[in-house]
């Protein structure tokens, strides 16, 4: 299984976490937090010293047990395994191996493995090169090209890219024989992003050719003001 979580964290959200992580305490927010029970992505919720508090996951698997019933150093062998990502110690499910991602920084869950093996919820393709599992939720017909062959955007009917983008007003149109979602500042910029042109067409160029006119228009008016101004100039120190 590979985790969409793993490709995009949010800079300001695991960075606001972390304020409040550090100085809660300090500041006052720690007792409001805790109660809430609003604990984020990268956080174990569970009992310490008898409060419900919010667990930085690094501080999981590292072999001390800070929840009171100690569940941060839990990862059960029949269900999980434990392996070094990034800067910290991970506990995945057992179907994170052979999936075709690395998700363990020594590669260890995709070692000695004969086949790829994908769950139910996931579809096989070959992503840069390699064959790989990808969530069909998030992937597929997603307007977005993973596979290298173009797989999970094939087959899809028309897209609606309101559902599948976070864009405002997104515009849809085909790009090598794909659907692809591209956002609005994109039309008519005099780029061409999409292969049939959609991006680009008949409109934009006589929105374009409007443009050039009203410019050239000022440009003209703003020509003649100046030499009328440098004629009554003239005119006037004549006098």
């Amino acid at each position: 299984m590979h985790f969409p979580i793993f490709d995009a964290v949010t800079m300001y959200s695991g960075g606001l976490l972390m304020i409040l992580y550090l100085f809660g305490p300090v500041l006052g927010f720690e007792d409001v937090w805790s109660q809430e029970h609003k604990c984020g992505t990268f956080y174990l919720k569970c009992s310490i010293r008898g409060t419900e508090r919010c667990l930085e996951y690094r501080r999981r698997w590292d072999g001390t047990n800070d929840c009171d019933h100690g569940e941060d150093e839990v990862c059960e062998s029949e269900t999980g395994f434990k392996c070094q990502t990034w800067d910290y110690t991970w506990c995945f499910p057992n179907s994170a191996k052979c999936n075709g991602w690395d998700d363990c920084n020594d590669h260890s869950d995709e070692h000695g493995c004969t086949e790829i093996k994908c769950q139910a919820n996931e579809f096989k393709c070959m992503v840069r090169g390699r064959e790989r599992c990808l969530n069909t939720a998030y992937y597929r017909c997603d307007s977005f090209l993973k596979c290298d062959d173009g797989a999970d955007e094939m087959d899809c009917g028309e897209i609606n890219c309101t559902k599948v983008t976070d864009y405002k007003h997104p515009v849809h149109c085909i790009n090598n024989g794909f659907q692809k979602c591209i956002k609005a500042e994109y039309f008519c910029d005099g780029h061409v992003d999409c292969s049939d042109g959609t991006d680009e067409n008949d409109q934009c160029i006589r929105k374009r050719d409007g443009e050039k006119k009203r410019v050239d228009a000022q440009a003209t008016q703003a020509g003649t003001r100046k030499r009328l101004i440098q004629l009554l100039r003239s005119l006037a120190n004549r006098h």
